[in-house]
């Protein structure tokens, strides 16, 4: 019997039970039941078509890129690929040669990328002694600037996006009175709080009296935290939404231009982000009215690594048939995420799609198929083809382009760098200036 036809019958049963005393009893137990059922039935049934609606979208990614181009030139003149880039992904040998500089210039002037995210680690600027140094970031930023990018800071400052995540300086952690326990929540009042909007003033009047108005004016984002409502890191730390709030605040008087950017792991904290951006709207219109982006981390294919090697390739089943926009669970959907940004005026970007393996997997990063997978994901699912731009934020540039420097290139590379190269040629150069 399907499921539909189960729902149907237990609901016929539990009207026609007799209305004694016993039967109301019976009745009412049996009413919960059946709302169980029909729950559960409800959610087999809608992820039954999230899965099938998956299968689809690989057969349909499982093409040529001259194809790929044909069948969504619409949807792909809508978007433009961006790349997070983390300087710190190259070894110390490998920033002595300049292979880093070397990289983001390849990103920028080969791949056609004209929207990175660069992350400000907290520990990379304050030394173990607490002196201020931004000269590690000094240079990519200024090359991003000389080539008129459009600049998205993640300035933490206590998580920022690659591993750790939680990137504190030894010299800050020394001088709490206790370190947060695993999975801490830090709120706004807490001590390492405060010395974390102390950093972030300290860093923000570094940036704003370093550059020019116009220079400025090209950092068009900048995002406090990341994922900063979820527990992941070394320490799973969380932030408080006061907190916040707090940065967020400090943010907007350094720079009243920007957008500001809160990203969720997944769709796990849709929610949690819309209800920051409606509680700063209603304190300050003026200043926040169209300031904020939602941004979405689509990574389709993470590996558990308390799971031995050989659980995680039987995993690559699962991940075949469910991803972050179709896991089951109590988060805001995607579709819900679109109908609160077209009512509340926020915007939507994907802030990491992922394009790098992460062991054991060798995929996705090192197959095409998988590449427009995630394209097409992302367009169809998360994003909000309305706007004037959409951006697909690529994860894992990094690698790509040590390919590209160490001549390691396959087919595979090939045909990803072609997409990327192509989609940004797509867009009109009207919009592309929005980004």
């Amino acid at each position: 019997m399907s499921e539909e036809r189960s729902v149907v019958q237990t609901v016929d049963n539990l009207l026609h039970l007799r209305r004694s005393r016993r039967g109301l009893g019976i009745f009412v137990v049996r009413l919960a039941v059946g709302a169980a059922i029909m729950k559960t039935a409800g959610e087999t049934i809608g992820l039954a078509a999230e899965m099938k609606d998956i299968e689809n979208t690989w057969s349909r990614a499982a093409v040529s890129n001259e194809e790929f181009f044909q069948n969504y030139q619409d949807k792909l003149q809508k978007v433009t690929l961006g790349a997070s880039f983390a300087p710190e992904e190259f070894s110390s040998q490998e920033r002595d040669k300049s292979l880093a500089m070397e990289a983001l210039r390849i990103t920028i002037e080969e791949l056609g990328i004209r929207d990175v995210r660069l992350g400000i680690r907290w520990n990379k600027v304050i030394g173990e002694s607490g002196e201020f140094d931004f000269g590690f970031y000094k240079p990519y930023l200024d090359y991003c600037l000389e080539k008129d990018v459009n600049v998205c800071l993640n300035i933490g400052p206590i998580k920022t996006f690659r591993w750790k995540e939680e990137h504190v300086p030894g010299y800050i952690l020394a001088k709490l009175p206790s370190v947060p326990q695993k999975r801490s929540v830090i709120r706004k009042d807490d001590v390492l709080a405060q010395y974390a909007l102390e950093y972030t003033r300290q860093l923000l009047t570094h940036i704003t009296s370093s550059y020019s108005q116009h220079q400025l004016l090209k950092i068009t984002k900048i995002q406090p935290e990341n994922e900063g409502l979820f527990p992941f890191g070394e320490n799973e730390w969380t932030m408080g939404t006061e907190y916040i709030k707090k940065l967020i605040r400090t943010i907007e008087r350094y720079f009243p231009h920007a957008k500001i950017l809160l990203n969720s792991a997944g769709k796990k904290n849709l929610r949690e982000i819309t209800r920051i951006f409606n509680e700063m709207k209603l304190e300050d219109p003026q200043k926040f009215n169209g300031r904020f982006i939602s941004g979405f981390n689509y990574h389709y294919k993470t590996p558990k690594p308390e799971f031995p090697a050989y659980l995680n390739t039987v995993t690559d089943f699962i991940y075949e048939k469910l991803d972050p926009i179709s896991a089951p669970g109590m988060h805001k959907t995607c579709e819900q995420n679109l109908e609160d940004a077209k009512r509340f005026g926020f915007r939507i970007q994907v802030t990491e799609g992922q394009a790098e393996p992460y062991p054991p997997h060798y995929t996705p990063g090192n197959d095409a198929t998988g590449f427009r997978f995630m394209l097409l994901r992302c367009m169809e699912r998360i994003l909000n083809l309305d706007q004037h731009q959409s951006l697909i934020s690529i994860w894992g540039i990094e690698g790509l382009v040590k390919k590209i420097i160490s001549d390691a290139l396959d087919n595979e590379h090939m045909q990803i760098i072609e997409i990327i190269k192509t989609v940004n040629r797509m867009m009109p150069e009207q919009e592309l200036a929005q980004a």
